[in-house]
């Protein structure tokens, strides 16, 4: 199964900035009208 990952990679970052980088996630998610959704290696 593919796993689920931020559009942004979020590490070692203010929680503030993760909530951002949560947001702009759900704005792109919805723009493309399709979840984003990244394969690990």
């Amino acid at each position: 199964m593919p796993i689920v990952k931020p559009f942004f990679k979020v590490e070692n970052i203010s929680p503030i900035m993760e909530k951002i980088a949560t947001c702009l996630n759900q704005l792109l998610c919805h723009a493309r009208n399709e979840p984003i959704v990244l394969y690990s290696a």
